[in-house]
């Protein structure tokens, strides 16, 4: 009975404790399951607000960014999820970045230019129980955070302008790039050049790499073999990448030199690009290897008669190009790096002509005195330019029916300069000399008296200024749509010819003796001043212009072309580290 009375006893005083205890592990499980409820809503809140802010960042808009648009949009985009407005919440603006193991973090920047995500840290005090008093049992700090990055990736290229395209110049590119002066390019071959995109992902798979890095520091004789592949040539096509693959030197050109790709996200596989940039890009840095800064063409030109008064022919003419640098294509974003530079930059190769034009003119009879004139010399240069260019802009695309962006690029023209002189082979810059001739006998009564009979100076330095401006490529490049069939987004500025340029000769000078008589060689200074207007405009109109049209160029034009744009959906990081 004793022992009976002891355990009631027990139990009377053990069972409230275990009543208390039971109540209190529930409520530490309710209370739980409301601090991790909050926390859920809270990151769903930091979530909805970084959503909602991507649009607005450099890599995502056409506008500048704004950090207090950006900031009300993001705190807008969190109240429509239930924030109530309160508490610490601090949104960012900068680039979602990745370390060696592939961790991303989120690195604010001061310069919004670089900004390709926005980020949110929300921290809110919360009491560790709804039921319990707080002034004995205290709060816990929750914190949150997420990031969103969105960009497009674009794929841009230039050239001086592709107004013109010629498949006998073009042949004669890739035959010097051959070494085959007679190699030619035919319409079947020109078409399936100009119309092909190849895709990143089918070079990986032909050649054999696992990743974009790996395809940019291979030899580009393994690129221009799997160009061939990829791209299904056949016939002088097939022959001019063979003959590429071959070429003196050209395995000592990286796949880089020929596609560069920026940032440190690497290439999308499904970035394609035009084969006809490619293949161009190889062939150009085949003849800089051979040709050591030589001229690209060297041919003679012929012209019968070009009716200008006082020439009785012109005896000989000598045109040389020169081609600068190897222009690339260039895949990459909308926006700066740390150091303020637009990360995607393009160029367009420089175009340098040299002509030596031997002309053989007409006497002048001045009744009682007759100038026997004899042949002259003009040599020409003209740059054309070309420029380079940044994508400074994209229009991310919001998963509308068209499902397109729009992209902005900033173009910098090149000075083009026509002048009385030469090309430097090494640089292509074009070098003013004055013409300077001996020209002609004078004789009086049919007796001579001066051979030569007049020393003449004249000089050309015409140019066109550079110019910069930021432009929008047309039309929205499309997303969604097989390569092949995609219409690319272009700007053209084709430039202008060299009738655009006033070609007049100044100073000119005419000696006798080597002595300036002034009035007394008026009429004869007259005459010849309009005799080598007429011829250096004469050449320009009928030699330097329309190889400038075959060549598909203009003075200071410049032409651009996005071909590819890819944009992975947007990536919200719940939890990233934000590291300021």
């Amino acid at each position: 009975m004793l022992t009976g009375f002891r355990q009631r006893g027990a139990l009377t005083v053990t069972s409230p404790l275990l009543v208390l205890l039971v109540f209190f592990l529930t409520v530490l499980l309710l209370d739980g399951a409301r601090l991790y409820a909050k926390k859920r809503e809270m990151q769903a809140q930091a979530n909805s607000a970084v959503t909602a802010a991507v649009d607005y960042i450099q890599a995502c808009s056409l506008t500048a960014p704004d950090i207090d648009i950006i900031n009300t949009i993001a705190r807008t985009g969190a109240l429509e999820q239930g924030w109530d407005g309160q508490q610490n919440f601090s949104v960012y603006v900068g680039v979602v970045e990745s370390d060696a193991q592939g961790v991303a973090a989120f690195r604010p920047v001061s310069r919004l230019e670089e900004s390709n995500a926005v980020a949110v840290r929300y921290v809110r005090d919360e009491p560790i129980s709804a039921l319990l008093p707080e002034k004995y049992f205290g709060s816990v700090q929750i914190q949150v955070s997420a990031a969103a990055r969105k960009e497009v990736i674009a794929t841009l290229s230039a050239s001086p302008s592709t107004a013109v395209v010629d498949g006998a110049l073009l042949g004669g590119i890739l035959g010097a790039a051959l070494g085959d002066s007679s190699f030619r390019l035919d319409a079947t071959s020109l078409d399936s050049l100009m119309n092909t995109t190849v895709l990143l992902g089918d070079l990986l798979q032909v050649v054999g790499v696992d990743s974009v890095t790996d395809l940019l520091g291979l030899d580009a004789d393994v690129l221009a073999g799997a160009l061939k592949v990829v791209s299904g040539a056949t016939g002088p096509l097939a022959e001019a990448l063979d003959g590429i693959v071959a070429a003196a030197g050209i395995s000592t050109v990286q796949v880089s030199d020929v596609i560069k790709v920026v940032g440190d996200f690497g290439a999308p596989e499904n970035s394609g690009f035009p084969l006809y940039d490619a293949v161009i890009s190889l062939a150009l840095n085949a003849i800089e290897l051979q040709q050591d800064g030589g001229a690209l063409i060297s041919l003679p030109v012929f012209i019968e008669d070009l009716n200008i008064p006082l020439i009785a022919e012109i005896s000989g003419l000598a045109l040389k190009v020169y081609v600068g640098r190897p222009p690339v294509v260039v895949i990459g974003p909308a926006r700066q790096d740390s150091n303020g530079q637009w990360m995607t930059d393009f160029y367009a190769p420089d175009i340098s002509i040299e002509l030596d034009a031997n002309i053989r003119l007409l006497n002048v009879d001045l009744v009682v005195a007759t100038l026997n004139l004899a042949d002259l010399t003009i040599p020409l240069g003209v740059h054309v330019g070309g420029g380079r260019g940044y994508l400074v802009g994209a229009d991310c695309a919001a998963g509308t029916q068209e499902n397109s962006v729009l992209l902005d690029v900033l173009i910098e023209t090149s000075v083009a300069r026509v002048v009385s002189g030469t090309v430097d082979p090494g640089t292509g810059v074009v070098s003013y000399q004055p013409i300077n001739a001996n020209v002609g006998t004078l004789k009086l009564l049919l007796i001579p008296l001066l051979n030569p009979a007049l020393q003449i100076t004249a000089g050309i330095d015409a140019s066109i200024p550079s110019e910069v401006k930021t432009v929008e490529l047309s039309p929205a490049l499309r997303l969604d749509c097989d390569s092949d069939a995609c219409q690319p987004a272009t700007y053209e500025s084709p430039g202008g010819g060299l009738s655009e340029v006033d070609l007049t000769l100044d100073p000119l000078e005419v000696r006798l003796l080597g002595a300036d008589l002034g009035g007394l060689l008026a009429p004869i200074k007259e005459l010849i001043e309009n005799l080598l207007d007429d011829v250096v405009g004469s050449l320009a109109n009928a030699v330097i212009n329309p190889l400038l049209q075959a060549l598909g160029l203009g003075l200071s034009g410049i032409s651009v072309s996005a071909t590819n744009a890819v944009q992975a959906p947007i990536h919200v990081l719940e939890g990233i580290d934000i590291q300021i």
